[in-house]
């Protein structure tokens, strides 16, 4: 008797999860209030689709036209040799560049590493004339208009050259810290993308260059 009891209560257990399981999955119709409000956008819409509105916190992208003229005047700036004219600093550029490139292609002269380094000094410390903070690492809001200067007077085209051949140079592994001045070696390894010669660089990223192999000792 009581195995018949449990049976049956099984069974109205069973029917009733059935129940409400096809309740559960059956599409509910919508409440007027949500019909009155989505009729009126499609009404407005003049179809069946409401119409995606304008978020500001979303960003926008705009569509690049290759041959319009100001972009192609960009494009042929910053892939030629172009400069401010200023012959001071054409003349330092030149310096940093022509030396830079000795040491790439010889690395183990120490001439060429002398004269590298005279002519990034003289470079670095044009630049840091501007916007003096930057030696020190003590830049803030009151700084930003020198910070603008400095920029503009070193950031033409050519300037991205000479970077590029400083980090070509400092990538030979030919160059020490110690081989800069303290209030320029900051500067020079940023310039030249070098975290080796960086002196605020964590230690455990400083060994990461293939040595050198005419005999320099390690880096300092």
């Amino acid at each position: 008797m009581e195995n018949l009891r449990f049976a049956a209560a099984i069974a109205v257990l069973f029917v009733a999860a059935f129940l409400g399981g096809r309740w559960f999955l059956k599409p509910q119709p919508a409440q007027p209030e949500a019909q009155a409000q989505i009729i009126p956008d499609i009404q407005r819409s003049g179809s069946q689709h409401v119409p995606l509105r304008p978020d500001a916190r979303l960003p926008t992208f705009q569509r690049i036209d290759l041959n319009n003229p100001q972009h192609r005047e960009r494009q042929r700036r910053e892939s030629s040799f172009e400069s401010d004219n200023d012959s001071v600093r054409d003349g330092l550029r030149q310096a940093v560049l022509s030396t830079a490139n000795q040491l790439s292609r010889e690395p183990c002269d120490q001439a060429a590493k002398v004269r590298y380094i005279e002519a990034a000094v003289k470079y670095t410390r044009a630049r840091l004339s501007i916007a003096p903070c930057v030696a020190t690492y003590t830049c803030s809001g009151a700084d930003e208009a020198r910070l603008d200067r400095a920029g503009e007077a070193f950031g033409t085209p050519l300037d991205r050259r000479v970077w590029e051949a400083m980090g070509q140079a400092h990538e030979t592994d030919a160059l020490r810290s110690s081989d800069f001045p303290k209030d320029v070696v900051g500067l020079v390894a940023e310039t030249a993308r070098d975290p080796v010669l960086n002196p605020r660089t964590e230690a455990r990223f400083k060994a990461t260059r293939t040595p050198l192999t005419c005999g320099s000792a390690s880096r300092q």
